[in-house]
């Protein structure tokens, strides 16, 4: 099972990153990747929500199916669903810290056997994901 974890930290305050990383619908305008979000039982955003988000990754257009299992506003996020055909699950931490974020992000997928030697090549194209991820976000804030 590959695991990717992404550490970052942001200049913005916590407030601020936590919003627009939860807007999932504003998404679009600000990850290049991102080409639709949907969400259903989502006014608020809750545990129970469900997301949609059709994007490229790797190079191939893919849509994830997710639910988010855990939401504490402004701390933390938790989601599982599946991305492209496999499983996944995606926890994301935010730490207030002196008018920064720092932004703890841990991506886990659940492959077969028969994926084994494509885990290095999914790994690779995860971090890219998370790194490019992070920074267009960073962008948008204007950070």
């Amino acid at each position: 099972m590959p695991h990717v974890s992404y550490h970052t930290t942001l200049n913005a305050p916590l407030f601020d990153v936590f919003k627009l990383a939860t807007d999932f619908t504003a998404m679009p305008t600000w990850s290049r990747e991102t080409r639709s979000v949907h969400l259903m039982n989502a006014d608020p955003l809750r545990a129970g929500s469900m997301i949609t988000i059709e994007r490229t990754f790797g190079g191939s257009l893919i849509f994830i199916n997710a639910d988010l299992i855990e939401f504490q506003r402004n701390k933390s996020y938790d989601m599982s669903g599946v991305h492209g055909r496999f499983r996944f699950r995606r926890t994301i931490e935010f730490t207030a810290n002196s008018g920064q974020t720092q932004v703890r992000d841990n991506f886990y997928v659940y492959t077969s056997a028969l994926y084994f030697w494509y885990n290095p090549i999914l790994k690779a194209n995860m971090a890219g994901y998370l790194k490019s991820e992070w920074a267009q976000l960073a962008k948008a804030l204007g950070k």
